[in-house]
């Protein structure tokens, strides 16, 4: 079994667990819940410009448009590439100024959960690094 069919095994074991995650759609879905203003930032456009494996927008719980947009990656036989991170990290960033929230969840090649990144500290090694 090639790298490729190996992934796509494990992006389906996750979408089997979770039937609100979608694999297209994502900059589309991201844009209808943030500010206008954000719409034409070219770093913005930029971090939208992701392709996760998997993604849900759900309700953030906290208040009246409050989002939490999960984005779901399995890691096979490569690691979340640095400039893939940099993206969401900078996603995040403009999620949080609008209270929204930004969950990056990390699965195993085989589509078993690993664990849920905490976006902040990554955010702040982002600044600290330059």
């Amino acid at each position: 079994m090639g790298a490729g069919l190996i992934h796509e095994a494990a992006v389906n074991n996750v979408l089997l667990r979770d039937n609100k995650l979608k694999i297209k759609g994502f900059a589309k879905a991201v844009r209808e819940i943030v500010s206008e203003e954000f719409l034409d930032d070219d770093v913005f456009k930029d971090s939208i410009n992701i392709v996760p494996d998997a993604f849900k927008i759900i309700d953030g719980g906290h208040y009246d448009n409050c989002f939490t947009v999960v984005i779901c990656e399995v890691e096979d036989h490569s690691k979340i590439s640095s400039i893939k991170m940099q993206k969401i990290i900078n996603l995040w960033n403009f999620l949080d100024a609008e209270s929204h929230i930004l969950e990056l969840k990390v699965f195993d090649r085989f589509g078993n959960f690993v664990n849920t990144l905490e976006m902040i500290e990554y955010y702040h090694q982002s600044i600290i690094q330059g």
